[in-house]
């Protein structure tokens, strides 16, 4: 490869990275959602999606449990969620257009 080619190549994949990091940028959340014990016998996951990306129609939040707790319920912000997954320790539900959303799991 002369030098010409190569430089060619060079700025194509230069101009190529840029374009990827502007991509990736937005998708970059700088609060990622987190979990936290609220008493004994309730879990909170809170989620914050980025005003730069593109809201999803749906989330799914998973908690995982001792063998010995089951959910008994799950709301999010504030709009009750029936349990789904194989385990039955997932809520499934719309983002109905919020960017911030917190999902409450309540255990036995």
């Amino acid at each position: 490869m002369d030098r010409r080619r190569f430089l060619q190549a060079m700025a194509a994949s230069t101009a190529a990275l840029k374009d990827l990091a502007a991509i990736a940028q937005p998708l970059a959340n700088p609060d990622p959602p987190h979990a936290m014990l609220r008493g004994d016998n309730h879990l909170v996951a809170t989620i914050a999606l980025s005003d730069q990306s593109e809201l999803p129609k749906e989330l799914q939040v998973s908690f995982r449990l001792a063998s010995s707790r089951t959910l008994s319920s799950l709301t999010a912000n504030g709009r009750p969620v029936a349990p789904g997954g194989r385990l039955n320790d997932a809520a499934l539900f719309a983002t109905n257009g919020e960017r911030k959303i917190e999902v409450v799991a309540a255990m036995d």
